[in-house]
């Protein structure tokens, strides 16, 4: 088992570049300050282990943002999930309802007819609503589909059993 599939899912190779790229900058920066400090007569021995602490401080501290980030981007996935499930529970059962009701018509013409609205109304959810489900903030859960959005091949249907 090799050191990476042992580390946790957040410290991924850009975290780790990123600490380290924070810990060399505040080195430097610590290093700078020391040799000023030495111009002015200042033993850089007494501020060498400063400088290494300052650094893993540092690196410390832009681990601990960068799992922060992790965990509210996780927190994010999982609410845009949910939104999407509960979306399209909501409209699948919208669109299967009237099937209930179409079942027990002796007319074929209004079976039929109840079967294609049910078909474009799944169709909608699957081609309009899936596709943009990351762009809402919260469940749409009032959107119904446009008559220029229906499946041409139900609206032929629909218009051929409406002349039966």
């Amino acid at each position: 088992m090799s050191v990476a599939d042992r580390m946790p899912a957040w410290l991924d190779t850009k975290t780790v570049t990123a600490a380290g790229v924070t810990a060399l900058i505040l080195f430097a920066v610590s290093y700078a300050a020391d040799a000023l400090l030495y111009l002015l007569n200042i033993p850089a021995a007494a501020t060498v282990a400063n400088n290494v602490v300052i650094a893993i401080l540092g690196a410390a501290i832009v681990l601990i943002f960068l799992r922060a980030r992790h965990e509210r981007e996780l927190m994010e996935r999982a609410r845009e999930r949910a939104i999407i499930i509960a979306e399209m529970n909501h409209h699948i059962r919208n669109a299967m309802t009237p099937l209930v009701v179409g079942v027990s018509s002796d007319d074929l013409g209004e079976r039929l007819r109840t079967l294609d609205q049910a078909t474009d109304r799944v169709d909608h959810v699957l081609t309009e609503l899936l596709p943009t489900a990351g762009s809402a903030a919260k469940p749409r859960f009032f959107q119904e589909p446009a008559a220029a959005s229906l499946a041409p091949v139900a609206r032929a249907r629909a218009a051929g059993s409406s002349k039966n």
